[in-house]
């Protein structure tokens, strides 16, 4: 199955004096995740590990792939499946376009 997201994918976190915390424009970026992703799953999310092929479409150079990443797959726990850490594998890409978005396929194995 291939979702497709239309929310602006960012960097959800900052960090000050080396501790980690979330912004108030990250915490809106994950809820309208969320949000997108249970519009599209009708399904309980899996149980068993997962294959992750993710496509991140943005409008800048400076976006950086992995904390892309690890934001958007962190805001689907609960949603596509019950934790990350079911993830075995991952294949991600970022490209440059003039139409925001993200698609995410899953696979199970």
């Amino acid at each position: 199955m291939i979702l497709t997201f239309k929310t602006k994918a960012m960097s959800v976190n900052k960090m000050y004096r080396g501790r980690r915390f979330s912004t108030k424009e990250g915490l809106a970026t994950k809820e309208s995740f969320q949000w997108e992703a249970k519009a599209q799953w009708k399904h309980k999310p899996i149980a068993g590990e997962v294959k992750v092929n993710v496509e991140f479409h943005v409008q800048n150079k400076r976006s950086d792939l992995d904390n892309l990443l690890k934001g958007f797959l962190d805001s689907m726990t609960g949603i596509l499946y019950e934790d990350d850490r079911q993830i075995s594998e991952i294949h991600a890409k970022r490209f440059l376009s003039k139409e925001p978005r993200i698609l995410l396929q899953l696979i199970t194995k």
